[in-house]
């Protein structure tokens, strides 16, 4: 390897800390400001109000990944660079999604909510570790239709989670009347699985699909 081959992968190495570090502390910050605001109501809104502010701050850090993504040839590399593996093992977490249920049968939130988002993130977490097991011995089943599937029912899940969430909030009474409404979710600290968890868990998923894609064009 030559001089300039190492000034240059050690340019590269740098700028990928630097990458990961700038994310870290963007996490971070962003986690902050949902503890904050939570901590302070923000996201609490009178019954038969649809949750508005919950709903934002789903959907807001979604909008804006998708955008930096189409715009930002940097975000693009950057997701080029990213383990596949981690994007997936990472949803083992959703197991938690056990205590909606729990919360439910305890008369905390509604079942049209509870039962499937609590079902599909269990499903999703029990078979992560699987799909990453399958990258780890079978590289090209990253490109594979299979592997961006299991991602886009991830999405799904939480598309679903979030419809049946709003739905079940009281703000819509005239299409359907919990007995039992959202507003544990409203605040801490569950109010952090909507609030943060649930839009950085889809944002790896959009990561892992886009990734997917691009690797199923190289190789075709």
């Amino acid at each position: 390897m030559t001089a300039t081959e190492d000034l240059k992968t050690e340019h590269t190495a740098d700028r990928s800390k630097l990458v990961w570090v700038a994310i870290a502390t963007g996490l971070a910050l962003w986690f902050a400001v949902i503890f904050t605001l939570a901590s302070r109501g923000a996201f609490q809104v009178p019954l038969g109000t649809p949750p508005l502010p919950t709903m934002l701050a789903v959907a807001l850090p979604v909008a804006g990944f998708l955008g930096f993504y189409v715009t930002s040839t940097g975000v693009r590399d950057f997701v080029d660079r990213i383990d596949l593996r981690l994007l997936t093992v990472i949803h083992a977490w959703r197991t938690v999604g056990f205590s909606f249920i729990v919360l439910h049968l305890m008369g905390a939130l509604p079942g049209l909510f509870a039962w499937p988002a609590g079902l599909g993130d269990i499903s999703i977490a029990v078979t992560a570790p699987y799909i990453a097991w399958r990258l780890g011995a079978k590289p090209e089943f990253a490109a594979s239709r299979r592997f961006a599937a299991w991602h886009a029912v991830g999405i799904l899940d939480f598309v679903v989670a979030v419809g049946t969430g709003v739905l079940s909030s009281g703000g819509f009474a005239a299409i359907y009347q919990p007995a039992v409404t959202m507003a544990p979710t409203t605040v801490m600290p569950l109010i952090l699985i909507p609030g943060f968890f649930v839009p950085l868990f889809t944002i790896t998923h959009l990561a892992a699909i886009l990734k997917s894609r691009r690797l199923a064009r190289d190789t075709a």
